[in-house]
């Protein structure tokens, strides 16, 4: 009799256990993001008809915790070239880092940003060499993500801000995204 109440308590033990279940937290509360990006921006430019932003691809990485988010970012530009003699080609690539925090509604997270980092305009004189400029950039925005259990697809909107530059002026910046979280 002994031995029955033990094994019926174990099997209800088995039972509770595997009926109710709940989510599991393989790194804590620590989630990690790797993602690939596509966008373009605005002329950043007051007086120049090239922009030597355009059209860009890169990629992101971070770690939330707690809903907190910090990462790095890189993106490169195509930018723009100018008909003339001789022909002028307008490239750029920004890397930095970036901090938010989480606001989540169920598959979505939106996540308020700021990302500082360099910014460096590649200019390229047909026949006759090349520059390069480098410049601090502040980008604040937005992202929204929807997650798909490891996957994710997203957007961003920023305002892109190169204070050490003259005669430059906010552009808008806006990507999609997918990557994966673990």
């Amino acid at each position: 009799m002994k031995n029955a109440s033990i094994f019926l308590v174990m099997a209800v033990a088995v039972v509770f256990a595997v009926t109710f279940t709940r989510p599991a937290w393989a790194l804590g509360p620590l989630d990690i993001e790797v993602a690939a990006r596509v966008g373009g921006a605005s002329n950043d430019a007051k007086d120049s008809t090239v922009n030597p932003l355009g059209f860009g691809l890169g990629g992101r990485a971070g770690v939330s915790c707690f809903g907190i988010y910090a990462g790095i970012s890189g993106m490169y530009y195509l930018g723009g070239s100018e008909n003339v003699e001789p022909k002028i080609s307008f490239s750029s690539y920004l890397y930095g880092i970036e901090g938010g925090y989480n606001f989540k509604i169920l598959l979505l997270t939106l996540r308020p940003t700021v990302e500082v980092g360099n910014y460096t305009v590649h200019v390229s004189f047909a026949g006759s060499g090349s520059s390069n400029t480098s410049n601090v950039y502040i980008e604040p925005g937005v992202t929204a993500l929807l997650g798909f259990g490891l996957w994710f697809v997203g957007a961003d909107a920023n305002v892109f801000l190169t204070p050490g530059v003259s005669g430059s002026t906010a552009a808008f910046m806006a990507n999609g995204q997918v990557g994966v979280k673990f």
